[in-house]
This record gives C-alpha cells, structure tokens and sequence, in this order.
C-alpha cells in the first residue's frame, strides 16, 4: 500500500481558429488572437476548432481539465464542447475555413461526442474558465487517433445571440487553450517508506546507521 502523488502535465493547443459562415465562409481566421463562438443569422454563425498533439502525452491519466482564457463578454454565454470524432484532425489553422471544415465534417455536431458546456460571465472577463467532465475525459483516453491528434468543437447553445463568446486564442500564449491531466499513481511511495524515513535520517546523522 502506498501514498499516492498526483502528476500534472499541460498541453497547450496545437492549433485553434474561428470560422464564420456566409459571405465569409471563404475566409481563414487563422491569425486571429480571439476565438468566438455565436449561432445568429447567416454570416453571424461562428464557431471554434481546437486541436491538441497528445502523441507525446501520457496515456495513463484520471482526468483532464479543458482551459480557455474568457476574454471580453458583454453577456452571459453557454457555449459547448463537442470532440471530433471523423478523424480530419490534420487541418491546418491558417487555411480552413467555414467551407472547407464542413467538407472535412469538422462542423457537424450531431456526430460529434457531446462533451459538456462551459458558462461565461462578464465577471469573469480576463480569466481562466476551466471545464471537465467525464464525457472529456473517455472522449480523450478513447478518441485520440494513430497520429496523436485530438480535435474540439466549440459552438453557443444560444439559438439567437447577438453577442459573440470571446476567448483567448494560442496567439495570446499563455492565456491560449490548455488541457490539463492529473494522474494520482504517477508517483507511489509506500506508507512504511515515508513513516521511517524521518528516522532513518535522524539515525544517519547520530551516527547510529553507519554510512559507508
């Protein structure tokens, strides 16, 4: 029996971009340092791609904690977290656009995983909003293809919104999309290991344990 040490690993996104639809469906918002989400009219849609490279990520985790950065909202927004479930992950930020991310199916939520929804209040403009469940979590132990990438749908669940969910995107850095994962058995030390080893210290600096 042992005590166990939770780890934590970020990973930042790998991509992440805004789409719009209408007379703008042809435009790539790729360099954009926001991210929006809002279901209007035609050429008011919006919605947000965001991908993560967990090929190098560790496999074995308990949970993961989505974080995005609310930046300024003038309104009360839910928007939802679907994961991508076709396997088009190889999409590249400074090109897709509303037009080619629906050919590629990464805009229909009705076949993605339904991962929960994240609530954004104008008191929280300027900070860090996380989000989990354990729809994204089993989305990310089991929806990860060969090639590591994983990516994340975010749309409004507001069937008539007139303001956009506004939210840091990776050009901001630091205040860029996370994922974290915890894992409580990454690190186990028996129980009688860390009972005895304040002894055993005691014992080697009186010279009771010799020290060779």
């Amino acid at each position: 029996m042992g005590i166990g040490h939770s780890a934590v690993v970020i990973q930042n996104a790998d991509a992440a971009t805004s789409v719009r639809d209408g007379d703008y469906a042809d435009t790539n918002y790729g360099a954009e340092t926001q991210l929006k989400a809002k279901a209007r009219s035609a050429e008011f849609h919006r919605r947000t791609l965001i991908r993560f490279d967990l090929s190098n990520a560790q496999t074995s985790f308990d949970d993961a904690i989505l974080s995005v950065t609310q930046l300024t909202n003038h309104a009360n927004q839910q928007i939802r977290v679907f994961g991508v479930t076709d396997g088009n992950d190889n999409w590249d930020e400074h090109l897709i656009t509303f037009n080619s991310a629906t050919a590629l199916g990464l805009l229909d939520s009705s076949v993605a995983a339904d991962l929960g929804v994240i609530d954004f209040s104008p008191a929280n403009n300027g900070q860090t909003v996380s989000f989990a469940s354990a729809a994204l979590t089993n989305f990310l132990r089991d929806g990860v293809g060969d090639d590591g990438l994983v990516t994340l749908l975010i749309t409004s669940t507001q069937t008539w919104n007139i303001e956009n969910a506004v939210f840091a995107a990776r050009e901001h850095g630091v205040l860029g999309p996370t994922l974290r994962f915890t894992d409580t058995d990454a690190v186990s030390l028996p129980i009688a290991a860390l009972m005895f080893a304040p002894l055993a210290l005691l014992m080697v600096s009186l010279r009771i344990i010799p020290v060779h």
